[in-house]
């Protein structure tokens, strides 16, 4: 299981919209992600989540799948792995999270 550190988190967590803005000139406080998730088109799109995320919950996946367009795959996997991969550092290790990528990868975008 990846390493994670709850107290650092939470120091860090208030300086991200801030170095976000500061270097990419994105203010995360507009972007709605229910809205952000339509303008996909029929762009090949993989999103995922685990059930038990203790950092963002289930409901929050949900809602965006609810709004997304039809052809929207996803990725679920039980407990609380924030991060989907259980080897954040070497997610190739992890070989159902890194087969799910290649698949999507390979479907979607092989011999372009």
């Amino acid at each position: 299981m990846a390493y994670q550190n709850p107290f650092l988190a939470k120091m860090v967590k208030p300086f991200v919209p801030l170095v976000l803005f500061a270097k990419y000139k994105v203010n995360i406080w507009a972007i709605k992600p229910v809205k952000e998730i339509k303008k996909l088109g029929n762009r090949p799109a993989l999103l995922m989540h685990t059930r038990a995320d203790s950092q963002v919950p289930f409901s929050n996946f949900e809602r965006i799948i609810s709004h997304s367009p039809s052809h929207v795959e996803t990725f679920v996997r039980e407990g609380d792995i924030h991060f989907i991969t259980e080897n954040f550092t070497d997610p190739e290790k992890d070989t159902e999270y890194a087969m799910e990528i290649l698949n999507f990868l390979e479907k979607h975008f092989s011999g372009q």
